[in-house]
């Protein structure tokens, strides 16, 4: 392939206007009997450019031909790796009807699917699919995400979530191209859970990492992303949500009060950070308020607590501990993702 760089722009140039100096020495020999004396009689610096011209004729001659080339092998490439099927065909186990159009990762190897565009939607479970991707090459190596993305309309409930397919959906297929697994999708209706309440388009999406910095592997299986969550008696927007393979809570992280809050004998306003942990501060539950910036906490008796300063209290309302809200324990897990 011809490297289209500008440090290599110079040599089409040079051919170019060699080129253009032949063609003008054209016309001159072929109307001009004094120019041809001239060019056979003249200086050496005269008959040079001829011959240099004449060698960019050539020069151009052999570009052309490379250009022509180049074009036929991309042609050939794309055509090895983007097909259309001209009858139904069953890939990777998923029957795709004619029409299909295919992006392969490998030339020619239809089991090498890196995306697939249906003509007409095809079922996967309840769910009515336009097109899917599989992650190939440096996709995997730069995010090790073996799931495969669908995209469509519909329903279905994957590993006892019930999900609506929004603009995509992430599963796991076995070979016969059935769902057997959840990545991610988009919550379809409320869900009641144990002391907690998940609202309809919450993000659902299976926790791969280990969760906390003091190499303390979680048990975390499931992490959700919840516009309004409503644990107990607290409201919170847009808390990140932890739960273990049974659905079971075991934490949750950066949501913010929708409204104020009296725990104890402290008064939280609206929009205070809160996180729930039970690792490593204590194997019960524990809540932590780090109040925002522009208001304080206040207790009963008028003492005020900063955004500086992080308390931590059980749910019955007992004060266990104050921190430093910048302390690097603390940030760490307060912007955990």
């Amino acid at each position: 392939m011809i490297p289209l760089s500008f440090n290599y722009l110079w040599i089409f140039f040079v051919a170019g206007f060699g080129s253009i100096i032949f063609s003008l020495f054209t016309i001159g020999l072929i109307f001009s009997s004094k120019f041809r004396n001239t060019l056979r009689h003249g200086n050496i610096f005269i008959q040079s450019l001829f011959v240099c011209s004449v060698l960019c004729v050539f020069l151009s001659l052999a570009l052309y031909f490379l250009v022509l080339y180049t074009k036929n092998e991309i042609e050939k490439e794309h055509h090895s790796i983007h097909k259309t099927l001209s009858s139904p065909e069953k890939i990777l186990g998923i029957q795709m009807p004619q029409g299909t159009e295919l992006e392969l990762f490998e030339p020619d190897q239809l089991t090498s699917l890196r995306q697939a565009k249906f003509p007409q939607p095809v079922l996967f479970g309840k769910l009515q699919i336009n097109s899917m991707k599989i992650p190939r090459g440096i996709d995997l190596e730069l995010f090790d995400d073996r799931s495969t993305t669908l995209m469509g309309t519909g329903e279905d409930t994957i590993e006892g979530w019930n999900c609506q397919l929004m603009s995509y959906i992430q599963v796991y297929l076995d070979d016969a191209g059935n769902i057997i697994g959840l990545e991610h999708c988009n919550l379809a209706q409320d869900m009641q859970l144990a002391n907690i309440t998940l609202v309809t388009q919450a993000d659902i999406e299976r926790s791969k990492y280990q969760k906390y910095p003091d190499n303390f592997v979680s048990t975390d299986y499931w992490r959700i992303h919840n516009p309004l969550t409503q644990y107990k008696a607290v409201s919170l927007q847009w808390a990140n949500v932890y739960l273990d393979q049974n659905k079971q809570l075991i934490g949750i992280e950066n949501g913010t009060l929708t409204e104020k809050l009296t725990l104890g004998d402290i008064q939280y306003p609206a929009n205070t950070e809160f996180n729930l942990l039970v690792h490593p501060l204590t194997q019960n539950e524990t809540w932590l308020f780090t109040p925002p910036n522009d208001q304080n906490a206040v207790t009963r008796n008028g003492k005020v607590y900063t955004h500086d300063q992080t308390i931590v209290q059980r749910p019955n309302g007992k004060i266990e501990q104050i921190l430093n809200s910048n302390d690097p324990r603390i940030l760490a897990r307060r912007m955990n993702h």
